[in-house]
């Protein structure tokens, strides 16, 4: 019995404890909200004059589409359900981080700060013909390209957006989040199925403007809709330099005056078709005889003298033609009808440009193509 009494009274004792222990915990460290969190962050870089912008989609939403809101007067904004809020910074901004007293100062405040180091598989300041060549791996070693920030049950993502390719075909790019070294952390990263996390993206360089945010000072993008347009077609797949490599060492590539005149057409053909089709808000993608050559080599097929380039049929728009037309392109013919096999035939400099368009049946997307001499069609 008097085991019993003695038993029962450790046990009130330690409840006693925990009692107490939870409202001095309570008392000391409120709850902190998701706006606080974020504020907190934002300031931090802001201070170490790190330029740290907006790139959450559901955020960006509801700047785009006010009826997306919550009804909250504090956060109307910032406040999602979302487990993770996702920012970015540029990577000319990686030097001021590491020299910046950031980390330590998060952590000060109850931060737990998670820094993804991974292989940059490209030579700086550039794409990179040879990007995935495991060769030069070691030499180019390894970059932050993530910064993981969690206290409580608040985690915000900091990714870093990498200026690729030359004049005007440079974009932004950012690693893939690797999932499977995150798996020991208590955050809830893997609920989210947004592409930056599962893969590598590509973003068409944006103008970025200081914005308000329920209080909180931030860089966005000028043009969020344009931004968000991107988010959900920014996969971004890598040529394989190991496979180009091998391909040319079979088959050398070709160095003539000829194929160094047809590229450089080529490539200008394809920055032209780029700056119509974005004005017209028509998505493309390399295609046929073009695609072969990213894929294989990582170049152009030099002696197929002609550059392909795919469209859904959906995306159609009847000034795609005048358009052409008018950024010096010669339509040569047209083949099929918009509701069949449909295919515009251009050519600049005397360089063919083939606009394929594709249908979709079930979970088949296909193309015509029909023969110039015989007029026989192909699907």
């Amino acid at each position: 019995m008097k085991r019993r009494h003695i038993l029962c009274g450790l046990l009130l004792l330690s409840i006693t404890f925990l009692i107490i222990q939870s409202y001095l915990f309570l008392y000391l460290y409120p709850a902190i909200t998701k706006k606080e969190n974020i504020e907190a962050i934002v300031k931090t870089l802001q201070l170490a004059n790190i330029d740290i912008f907006l790139t959450d989609p559901h955020i960006l939403k509801k700047v785009v589409q006010p009826e997306l809101r919550t009804k909250s007067s504090s956060c109307s904004f910032l406040c999602h359900d979302e487990p993770v809020t996702w920012f970015g910074i540029h990577g000319n901004s990686i030097a001021l981080y590491k020299q910046s007293s950031v980390k330590q100062t998060l952590e000060e405040n109850r931060f737990i700060v998670r820094e993804i180091f991974q292989q940059q598989t490209w030579p700086q300041g550039g794409a990179g013909v040879v990007a995935n060549d495991d060769s030069n791996v070691e030499a180019l070693g390894t970059t932050l390209t993530h910064i993981l920030i969690n206290r409580e049950r608040y985690t915000v993502c900091i990714s870093v957006f990498f200026s690729r390719g030359q004049h005007v075909f440079s974009y932004l790019w950012h690693h893939k989040l690797p999932i499977a070294d995150l798996n020991e952390l208590p955050w809830q990263l893997l609920s989210s199925d947004l592409q930056m996390l599962h893969f590598p993206g590509a973003y068409d360089k944006f103008e970025m403007v200081k914005v308000s945010l329920d209080g909180v000072s931030v860089l966005a993008a000028r043009y969020p809709g344009s931004y968000l347009h991107q988010v959900s077609a920014a996969t971004f797949i890598e040529c394989n330099g190991t496979r180009a490599k091998q391909f040319f060492r079979k088959y050398p590539k070709d160095k003539s005056q000829n194929a160094k005149e047809f590229q450089q057409q080529a490539l200008e053909i394809v920055k032209k078709a780029k700056i119509i089709l974005d004005q017209l808000a028509v998505p493309f993608w390399l295609s046929s005889g073009t695609c072969l050559g990213w894929y294989r080599q990582c170049d152009l097929i030099t002696y197929s003298q002609d550059v392909d380039l795919g469209i859904r049929i959906d995306d159609y728009n009847p000034k795609i033609m005048p358009m052409f037309k008018r950024g010096g392109f010669l339509l040569d013919h047209i083949f099929g009808k918009i509701s069949d096999s449909f295919q515009l035939a251009f050519k600049f400099n005397n360089v063919k440009v083939d606009l394929f368009f594709f249908y979709q049946e079930g979970d088949t997307m296909w193309n015509g193509g029909t023969d110039y001499e015989t007029a026989n069609k192909y699907k």
